[in-house]
């Protein structure tokens, strides 16, 4: 490709996003309802109207005592905790802040600035890791427009909630771990944007650990030359994310009287295979136990596959029988969910399935699937909700590793687009993420 068509494709690219980005905004911003999702969402308006209102003086939740004085009838029910003498919430201090002025100027509008400003990062952050794994413009486009427009973090985009600033910050950390064709990476910034993740949405705390794992994953990370250069970066990763961490949980304890409220407020789950199957599937007319070795069979094969293989005829006939397997399983899913199903990562979004094989054949994505596969089996795995996140659109508490696994999925494709240039026969495996993408869309 020459010099003029690779400045094409880059602006062609930001033209697409910016498109994109306007287009995101102009629906939040001007036709999105303003009501609120769950209870939970309730809570944390009330804290930042409490902060807003106290002037950032007191964290306490309003609450009428002329009616009832002995305050045996408190609103918000178990989301709150009470701190010297004062009734709390117990979501993070750190959204509720930061969002405080915006509502406080702008009214219900003010809601609506984080959450957005949250998917536009997303955009950007799938859009910086895919140019780092070596895509071409039109994919990075398209990963970074279909990880917020076909799943169900667009629904997120338009709701006071913390979930795509969260998965926001993570991604850009990824991407910052990930190493272009001279091997730099950010590990300071990364990790300190890790733990900014985590001081928004507790299950984030997992992927300051699985960034920085896939910090150490990467190629050439354990020879003997760059031990010593991953000992270094591993130590600018926890410096950058121990201070973040720190300064919050200071302030925890300082406001609240413990390090983390949300996270000391949750339970041991009472039916942990429930969660794994509403995590995964959502809720279904009959238990799916076998079903759900397939995504465990289609990841083993992404990590087995030996690479001569990947890039050759036997990588496109393991991607073909994948895709129609994965295909498939989606279709199952449909079937035996209960009425429409609203939760399940792969239910509402089979695309992410096929990203659990794409580094078959692409070794340099490894560090990608690492992260989104560790990330996806330690937050099913170690939640401990009584009822797998409750009322929701998708497997909310997942939405960290859903962005990474539509970047493998859309770079895969992209692999598949070149080689068929000089062999159209190879383009075969594109075709099953493409009906895996149009149910993605149907399903929301």
């Amino acid at each position: 490709m020459s010099d003029g068509e690779r400045s094409r494709g880059h602006r062609a690219r930001w033209i697409a996003l910016g498109v994109a980005a306007l287009a995101l905004s102009i629906w939040v911003l001007g036709f999105a309802t303003r009501g609120l999702l769950s209870g939970d969402s309730g809570v944390k308006l009330a804290q930042a109207h409490a902060l807003w209102d106290s002037r950032f003086e007191s964290r306490a939740l309003p609450y009428d005592r002329t009616l009832d004085p002995a305050q045996r009838f408190v609103p918000y029910g178990e989301f709150i905790r009470k701190v010297h003498g004062e009734r709390q919430g117990i979501y993070p201090v750190t959204f509720a802040a930061a969002s405080a002025p915006l509502i406080g100027v702008l009214g219900l509008a003010g809601m609506m600035i984080l959450p957005l400003g949250g998917a536009l990062l997303i955009m950007l952050g799938v859009d910086r890791l895919l140019g780092r794994m070596g895509a071409s413009p039109p994919a990075r486009a398209a990963a970074a427009i279909v990880s917020v427009c076909a799943t169900p973090l667009l629904l997120y985009t338009a709701q006071y909630a913390e979930h795509t600033l969260g998965v926001g910050l993570t991604i850009m950390a990824l991407a910052m771990v990930v190493p272009r064709d001279d091997r730099r990476v950010r590990p300071l910034l990364a990790g300190a944007l890790a733990a900014l993740a985590a001081t928004v949405r507790p299950e984030c705390y997992l992927t300051v650990a699985t960034v920085g794992l896939a910090l150490s994953a990467r190629p050439g990370a354990w020879d003997r030359a760059g031990l010593r250069a991953r000992a270094i970066e591993a130590a600018w990763y926890l410096g950058g994310a121990l201070t973040v961490l720190g300064a919050y949980w200071g302030l925890n304890l300082w406001l609240s009287g413990t390090w983390d409220p949300l996270v000391s407020f949750q339970k041991k789950a009472p039916d942990r295979w429930a969660n794994v199957r509403r995590m995964m599937i959502g809720d279904v007319k009959r238990d799916p136990g076998p079903w759900l070795l397939l995504p465990c069979l289609a990841a083993a094969a992404g990590l087995a596959l030996p690479p001569r293989w990947g890039r050759g005829w036997p990588g496109v006939i393991v991607r073909v029988v994948a895709g129609v397997a994965l295909v498939w399983l989606a279709w199952r899913i449909r079937q035996v969910a209960t009425g429409r199903t609203l939760m399940g990562m792969f239910s509402l979004t089979p695309l992410a399935l096929y990203g659990l094989v794409a580094c078959a054949w692409a070794p340099r994505w490894r560090q990608t699937w690492l992260f989104a596969v560790l990330t996806t089996v330690a937050i099913i795995g170690l939640n401990k909700s009584n009822d797998a996140g409750g009322l929701q659109l998708g497997a909310r508490l997942v939405f960290p590793a859903l962005p990474a696994l539509i970047a493998l999925a859309v770079a895969a494709v992209d692999d598949d687009v070149r080689a068929a240039r000089p062999a159209p026969l190879r383009a075969l495996p594109m075709f099953a993420p493409a009906a895996l993408l149009m149910a993605s869309v149907l399903m929301l």
